[in-house]
C-alpha cells in the first residue's frame, strides 16, 4: 500500500514539505553557514549526488551547529548533518 502511496505524492509536494519542516527546525536550531563549512560540505556529498543523479532530486544538505552526532533527511532531497 505504501508503495502506492509514495507515487502518487508529486516531487513538488515533498520538497514544498521538506522547506516548511527545515524552516520550522531552523528557528529553534543553529546552523553552520560559512563558506569554508559549505565548501567541506560539498566536497563530502559530492559523490554521493552524482551516485542519486538520476532520482530527480535536488538534493540541499546542511550542518547543524550540535556537538551531538546525527543526521535526518526530509522529504524532497533535504540533508541535515
Amino acid at each position: 500500500f505504501s508503495s502506492v502511496v509514495v507515487q502518487a505524492v508529486p516531487k513538488s509536494w515533498e520538497v514544498a514539505l521538506g522547506k516548511a519542516v527545515l524552516m520550522q527546525y531552523r528557528i529553534q536550531h543553529e546552523f553552520l553557514e560559512s563558506a569554508e563549512a559549505t565548501a567541506s560540505l560539498g566536497e563530502l556529498t559530492q559523490h554521493l549526488t552524482q551516485l542519486r543523479a538520476d532520482s530527480g532530486y535536488q538534493y540541499h544538505f546542511y550542518i547543524l551547529n550540535s556537538s551531538e552526532l546525527n543526521a535526518f533527511a526530509l522529504p524532497g532531497g533535504t540533508i541535515v548533518i
